[in-house]
């Protein structure tokens, strides 16, 4: 742990900050912004493959979480006859497979460390980056930048590398025939992606620009657009997996890969070589199916796929976010208004209901490691939550239009501020 104390404290990763001690503590742990990368799973003889397959590429990660994101975004899943035979358990155990074949945990470490393509060299800039971010403005007002007052998080990478997550989202199509046929008669063909698609998983679909594109996809009638919603409705179980690092991966990582400058081959090929350091973990599964969909603000049949697709699978990160949490996010303060009232910018995307319930957390440097401490707690206040989900300004849903949601203080002395960091509790 000292090699790496050293090369963090070289390379700067992140400032330091000015703790304020805090009282009354109910418990301490450790708590970061996760980065997240998405993979969708495609059937593609289902009916509406290409549109799914369209609106995959272009659907974006939830801003809650740093954006991990590969080239590689759409794959194809086991045919009709193979499917049958995949239990979650099964398929969970074939994806995780494919993830590391292909080298995704390899692929996540060296986009952390921004490594150049050409010269294998690494920097720390997106730690940087990232690790700013997580102070809150709080703070970030109370730091001390003077050169002799810093003090560097020097484990960083031990704290925020480890919250790296994929989610590979299997999505099929519920065929309700009649609507089937009626989006067939009014969706011209937008062609299928390159490769044979057989019982295992297939990298042959991969990343955007492979066919067509959402604009392609425009519709102007009415009742047709109506039936179509109707009918579209799709399956997404959603798989979670964990990137694998720890003290004895980081500093095989900074002995044996690391450098900033002058190329080095010998690391370079070596770096290139490993397939067995940095893997990817499964943590568990989630399935629901879409719910159904207003027509109300949809005018092109792209707007209807994204909204499903982005609704179901926003739901699925929700259920997740509860069964493991360890891939929790965090949201920040943003004003207390003059109810006594705190404002986040969270809502029914997040799964904000009446009956959550969320923490307040302050900021804790112990022994160079970034702690959180309770010092609050907080409820939805009744009609003040905020309807965020995917396209709900468009049709005109109710509480659209708040831009955050109210939550009462439920800690009498507690003095908050803008910025404080919140998560939501079991």
């Amino acid at each position: 742990m000292e090699l790496l104390k050293h090369i963090a404290s070289s390379i700067g990763v992140l400032c330091a900050m000015l703790v304020v001690p805090v009282t009354k503590a109910q418990h301490i742990e450790e708590y970061n912004r996760s980065s997240l990368y998405t993979i969708t799973l495609l059937h593609s003889e289902d009916r509406m493959y290409n549109e799914i397959f369209l609106t995959a590429l272009d659907m974006p990660v939830p801003d809650r979480y740093n954006d991990n994101s590969l080239s590689l975004r759409v794959v194809g899943a086991p045919n009709a006859k193979g499917k049958m035979n995949y239990s979650p358990e099964k398929m969970s155990a074939e994806i995780a497979k494919f993830l590391n074949e292909n080298h995704i945990g390899r692929r996540m470490v060296a986009r952390w460390f921004d490594r150049d393509k050409n010269t294998g060299a690494f920097s720390t800039a997106t730690l940087e980056q990232r690790g700013h971010y997580n102070l809150s403005a709080l703070d970030l007002q109370r730091a001390q930048w003077t050169i002799d007052g810093r003090m560097y998080i020097e484990d960083a990478d031990v704290e925020l590398i480890p919250q790296t997550f994929v989610i590979v989202n299997d999505i099929t199509y519920i065929d309700k025939e009649k609507n089937a046929q009626i989006a067939s008669s009014i969706l011209s063909a937008l062609g299928s992606a390159a490769g044979s698609i057989g019982n295992g998983l297939s990298n042959s679909v991969a990343g955007a620009g492979s066919i067509g594109s959402l604009a392609e996809l425009t519709l102007n009638a009415g009742a047709d657009i109506s039936d179509l919603i109707a009918g579209f409705t799709v399956d997404i179980r959603s798989y979670l997996f964990q990137l694998e690092w720890n003290e004895e991966i980081a500093n095989k990582f900074y002995l044996d890969y690391f450098y900033t400058d002058t190329i080095d081959l010998v690391k370079k090929a070596a770096f290139e070589a490993d397939e067995t350091s940095f893997r990817m973990k499964y943590l568990g599964t989630y399935n629901a199916r879409s719910a159904k969909t207003s027509p109300r603000g949809l005018y092109e049949p792209a707007q209807v796929f994204r909204k499903v697709l982005t609704r179901a699978t926003d739901k699925n990160i929700v259920e997740l976010q509860k069964q493991y949490p360890v891939f929790k996010v965090t949201t920040v303060i943003t004003g207390i208004n003059d109810q006594n009232e705190a404002m986040l910018s969270i809502g029914l995307k997040e799964g904000v209901n009446p009956k959550s319930k969320y923490e307040v957390l302050q900021r804790e440097l112990k022994n160079g490691k970034l702690k959180y401490t309770r010092v609050a707690t907080l409820t939805p206040v009744a009609g003040k939550i905020w309807d965020n989900r995917y396209m709900a300004a468009e049709e005109e849903a109710e509480n659209a239009q708040l831009g955050f949601t109210a939550f009462k203080i439920n800690s009498a002395n507690a003095d908050l501020l803008p910025g404080m960091l919140v998560r939501e509790m079991r």
